[in-house]
C-alpha cells in the first residue's frame, strides 16, 4: 500500500527547495482531519522533525535529507497518494491527489459521486462567500435536488451560480444527471452574500 505513494520528480525539487529555506531538520508533514468523509481536508506542511512525537507517525522518506511524515491513522486515505507540480504564473504549486481520502471509492452510489465531486470542486467557491449547498437526493427522472445554505440562502445571484455554475459542471461530468431543482426557501436567509 504505501509503496504506492507517487511524488513526481518537479514535485520532489519544488519541496527540496522548500525545505532548505527553513530551518535544519524540516520536514513535510501531511495531516487529514476527517479522513473518510466529504468533509475530509489534507493539508501539507513544513515541520522540524524533532518538534514531531516520532512514536505515531509514518516516515516516507523522499531523499536522502527530506522525509514526508503522517499520522498512522491516516494512512488508509493515502493509498495511491499522487503529488505532482503544476507550474502557473506565480511559479507553481503542488496538486494532490488522494482517491481514497473521502473514503474507499468502490461502493457509492451516484449520489455519493456526485456529493465527492461537489465537496472537491465546487463547494469551495459556494464557501468563498460563506456559502454552502446540501445534495439532498436524485429524482427518478435524474433531476439532482440541491438546497443552498448559508450565504446562498437568500442570494440574488443563486439562480445564476445554480444553472450557469453547478448544474452546468455536474452535467458535464455526469451526464445521467438532466437538471438541478433548487428546494431552497430563499426567502428565509438570514445573511445572502448579494
Amino acid at each position: 500500500m504505501l509503496e504506492s505513494w507517487n511524488f513526481s520528480p518537479k514535485a520532489l525539487i519544488f519541496i527540496e527547495s522548500l525545505v532548505q529555506e527553513q530551518a535544519p531538520g524540516s520536514h513535510l508533514l501531511m495531516n487529514i482531519e476527517q479522513g473518510g468523509t466529504y468533509q475530509a481536508q489534507l493539508s501539507l506542511k513544513l515541520e522540524q522533525a524533532s518538534r514531531l512525537n516520532q512514536d505515531n507517525l509514518y516516515q516516507h522518506p523522499l531523499s536522502s535529507h527530506v522525509s514526508c511524515y503522517t499520522h498512522l491513522i491516516n494512512l488508509p486515505f493515502l493509498k495511491d497518494l499522487s503529488i505532482t507540480f503544476k507550474e502557473n504564473l506565480l511559479g507553481g504549486e503542488l496538486e494532490i491527489d488522494a482517491p481514497f481520502l473521502y473514503g474507499k471509492k468502490s461502493k457509492r452510489s451516484l449520489l455519493e459521486d456526485i456529493e465527492l465531486f461537489f465537496a472537491q470542486e465546487l463547494l469551495p467557491y459556494l464557501k468563498q462567500h460563506n456559502g454552502s449547498a446540501i445534495l439532498e437526493k436524485i429524482t427518478p427522472d435524474h433531476q439532482l435536488v440541491l438546497k443552498f445554505e448559508g450565504g446562498c440562502q437568500g442570494c440574488s445571484m443563486a439562480k445564476i451560480t445554480l444553472k450557469q455554475g453547478i448544474e452546468e459542471k455536474i452535467k458535464q461530468r455526469f451526464p445521467e444527471i438532466k437538471g438541478i431543482i433548487d428546494m431552497t426557501d430563499h426567502s428565509q436567509g438570514e445573511q445572502p452574500y448579494a
